[in-house]
């Protein structure tokens, strides 16, 4: 199924796109998602692969890909769902899929969400905050620190 859009009934016309790493998806993984579909009529979700996930952030990946994706795509809020691969391919699945807002979590202190020439005036950002107290980082200090405890 991956790649393919699911046939929801009454989707119009505002497309949104997003992308994430989501290993070890939690609760922040799926309010941001719920808050990026509710910004649009559509929502495409591009899920790192596990090469990208390793040149992204410098490590493993602790579920595989496949696996996340389909995590990702048994959401009833999400209609698509992309490998991503490439910081650089969003933007032509983007304007493939007539994109008009890309939803980037709070903070996007990377500086990767800045608009690309070719979309001045034509792609809308929508910041959807962190979700507090609950992060992949939070979730392996807590596993790291009760195996301390318990070793």
């Amino acid at each position: 199924m991956e790649g393919m859009a699911k046939d929801r009934e009454g989707k119009g016309q505002i497309v949104v796109y997003t992308s994430v790493d989501c290993d070890l998806f939690h609760y922040g993984h799926l309010k941001f998602l719920e808050a990026a579909s509710k910004v649009g009529d559509r929502l495409i979700v591009g899920v790192s692969t596990d090469e990208f996930y390793r040149e992204w952030n410098k490590k493993e990946p602790i579920i595989p890909y496949e696996q996340r994706r389909a995590i990702v795509e048994a959401i009833c809020f999400v209609d698509e769902v992309v490998p991503l691969e490439a910081l650089e391919q969003p933007l032509e699945l983007m304007k493939a899929r007539g994109v008009t807002v890309r939803a980037i979590n709070e903070p996007a202190s990377r500086g990767i969400y800045k608009e690309h020439p070719e979309w001045k005036g034509d792609l809308e950002y929508a910041v959807i905050p962190r979700t507090p107290n609950i992060s992949t980082t939070m979730i392996k200090e807590k596993i790291r620190e009760k195996i301390k405890k318990e070793g």
